[in-house]
């Protein structure tokens, strides 16, 4: 998605287009390491001097708004992620790297008796990077 697509939504659902989040929107659009609030945090706060708290809720609003996805990690972190396209991921266990993967299967979105409110499909395992160096 482009910086100017994004701005349309804001503005489509009446949100206030803020310099914070236009400077996290881009983060996201520009870094696809998958990360987390603190990540976000340390990284920007350095060049714009942008709180956590802003940074925090922002990111809330966008998952709410469906202009990112949340997902929560098996060590219980959450990163963020502004791909919205169907896929899946790889986390190598010995670079800690996170990949999106194209994901061939259709899953069900429906199962009787069931509300499937979200899909998610997390490889775990060593990466072609790291496959060379494990011991």
């Amino acid at each position: 998605m482009k910086k100017s697509e994004l701005i349309g939504i804001l503005k489509e659902k009446g949100v206030k287009i803020t310099q914070p989040r236009l400077l996290i929107l881009e983060y996201l659009m520009t870094h696809h390491i998958h990360p987390t609030a603190d990540r976000i945090y340390n990284d920007l706060s350095k060049r714009a001097g942008i709180s956590f708290a802003t940074i925090y809720n922002n990111l809330n609003f966008f998952v709410k708004e469906g202009l990112l996805k949340r997902i929560r990690l098996f060590d219980d972190s959450d990163i963020f992620e502004i791909n919205l396209h169907k896929h899946a991921h790889f986390t190598c266990r010995i670079c800690k790297k996170i990949y999106d993967i194209d994901f061939a299967h259709e899953l069900e979105e429906e199962l009787s008796g069931f509300k499937v409110e979200e899909i998610i499909v997390n490889y775990r395992g060593v990466c072609k990077n790291c496959l060379g160096v494990e011991h």
